[in-house]
């Protein structure tokens, strides 16, 4: 933030130039100067907004560079419409009134003597809240208690040779010991399940697997384990997979419904599903 891009920019402008009270002549037109400040902050908020949620929702660095730079872009527009106009592209009547603008002197209630002052009042708060933001969407990422599935129920169609894995499943805790270096969990079939299998996520492969096998990682499970897998995902929890499409290992698609009501799947409402 200390080198400001387009949207913080508009941002601090307008904060810069919002019409100090005590300086207002009667021929200056305040009411205009504040609208169009605000229009300006607004925009510079929004633009800044939709950086904060491209970077926490895109997949890898590449897309967050070529999103950042088509919200910069964007946010420049109306910058580059005026230097046009300067330019005389839209016209001799709009060039002439762009210079015309540009040699009005500005009105003694938004002069500032100290600009950068009212730079950091606004550049900082904007970086702190920020920070925060990312950090707690980080901590969510991370944490055993929030953003975090610890029992569902996975349901197969019947009369098919998947039939035995329906069931709950539940959170392994060994696990959870250390998300900050591996964010995605394993879990454990329920006891009471016709048969016994895990669900877990490879890394390597983006993709949730539910297998077979007491494997800790589903990268290191062998194929003949496999017993289904998702298709490829960059999110951190797995009720994020349950409305996207799922294959038997052999690459056909599958039927496949998931319940997440954790407070209605206890120990006697697994049983009774069984």
């Amino acid at each position: 933030c200390i080198f400001a891009d387009e949207s913080v920019k508009d941002t601090v402008t307008a904060v810069e130039l919002w019409p100090k009270i005590k300086k207002v002549r009667k021929d200056d037109n305040v009411h205009r100067i504040m609208l169009s400040c605000a229009m300006r902050f607004f925009q510079g908020m929004l633009a800044t907004l939709v950086v904060l949620l491209l970077v926490i929702s895109t997949q890898d660095a590449i897309d967050i560079i070529l999103n950042f730079t088509a919200v910069n872009f964007i946010s420049g527009f109306d910058d580059v419409a005026f230097e046009l106009a300067q330019w005389g592209k839209y016209g001799p009547m709009l060039e002439a009134e762009a210079k015309r603008i540009e040699d009005l002197p500005a009105p003694p209630c938004i002069c500032r003597k100290y600009q950068h002052i009212r730079y950091c009042w606004t550049v900082v708060p904007i970086a702190l809240v920020l920070i925060s933001l990312v950090s707690t969407v980080t901590y969510g990422q991370t944490s055993t208690k929030v953003w975090l599935t610890k029992r569902l129920r996975v349901q197969f169609e019947d009369d098919t040779n998947f039939e035995g894995y329906s069931g709950c499943y539940v959170l392994n805790p060994d696990s959870v010991q250390n998300r900050v270096a591996d964010p995605r969990v394993v879990y454990d079939s329920y006891n009471e399940n016709p048969k016994s299998a895990k669900m877990g996520y490879c890394r390597d492969e983006r993709k949730w697997y539910l297998y077979t096998g007491d494997y800790l990682s589903a990268c290191d499970i062998l194929h003949v384990d496999k017993v289904a897998y998702s298709e490829k995902t960059y999110s951190f929890d797995i009720a994020t997979s349950f409305d996207g499409s799922w294959f038997s290992k052999s690459g056909t698609p599958l039927k496949v419904y998931f319940f997440e009501d954790e407070e209605k799947l206890d120990g006697k409402q697994c049983s009774a599903f069984l």
